[in-house]
């Protein structure tokens, strides 16, 4: 159910370029968000450092100055997951196993395969295509494969970015669980044909906007979240990939995760 379920997209609408995130369940921002956070760009060429960071903000600061950033339009509401995905991501979190992250960094071609070079659905076109054609509206494609336009509702902001295939980057495509995070929660031990099936499994991958996604990194629930409004359906998302490939989570994932899904509709119980 859960992963049929993940295939459904959600959307909504706030000024584009803004971030409407809640912050971490337990963590450090506003439940509910309390308007929207522009994000600045982040140096994409190497692990994230804490100067990098720094001169991101500055960066956006600098950018908001002259640009500003208007308020959030009223967002449609978001999907919840059926309450059997949330049941069942209830009972599958209480058997996730609790450890800290291990080991250092990891190689994305050498450890998990060339982006997008797996076709695990056999549809003939590559993963990325496969997602964008799945999550963003009013899709145009060269070919049968290739999206060259279209619309995405970011499910993690609530904003609208218009795709073109000439400035791709303004969509990326996230794994929910993290391909550096599962390096150091149990993946840097598995067969290579596993690692290269994780970072192409389509339950794992959505799209989003730039910011984003760099944003994110690879940071687990304990240090990022999308949204507020979202929080159900990303937490019954990433339990359904941690406990199907039989991934760790930290102590303070574990925190973020039960407080998500706490938002959750009644009727999920299990």
């Amino acid at each position: 159910m859960i992963r049929a379920w993940c295939r459904v997209r959600f959307g909504s609408a706030v000024g584009v370029g803004c971030d409407a995130s809640g912050g971490p369940p337990g963590g450090g921002g506003p439940p509910g968000g309390g308007g929207p956070v522009c994000r600045g760009p982040v140096d994409t060429g190497g692990p994230r450092t804490a100067v990098s960071r720094r001169a991101a903000v500055v960066a956006a600061m600098v950018a908001l100055g002259v640009a500003g950033c208007g308020s959030p339009a009223q967002a449609p509401a978001v999907d919840p997951p059926p309450p059997g995905a949330v049941a069942a991501a209830r009972t599958e979190l209480r058997h996730l196993a609790v450890a800290p992250a291990r080991g250092g960094g990891y190689q994305r071609t050498a450890d998990f395969g060339p982006a997008w070079s797996l076709d695990s659905d056999r549809d003939g076109c590559r993963q990325r295509d496969d997602v964008l054609r799945r999550d963003l509206g009013a899709v145009q494609t060269r070919g049968r494969c290739t999206v060259i336009v279209g619309t995405l509702h970011d499910p993690y902001t609530g904003s609208t970015v218009q795709f073109t295939k000439a400035h791709a980057d303004q969509v990326q495509i996230d794994h929910v669980y993290p391909l550096g995070l599962a390096w150091r929660h149990g993946a840097a031990g598995w067969p290579q044909q596993r690692r290269v099936q994780f970072a192409n499994d389509l339950d794992n991958l959505v799209a989003t906007s730039g910011a984003a996604n760099q944003t994110k990194s690879d940071q687990g629930p304990g240090e990022w979240m999308p949204r507020h409004q979202y929080w159900c359906a990303y937490a019954v998302r990433y339990i359904g990939v941690a406990s199907r490939y039989a991934l760790s989570i930290s102590a303070a994932d574990l925190t973020a995760l039960t407080n998500a899904l706490g938002t959750c509709p009644a009727g999920g119980a299990g």
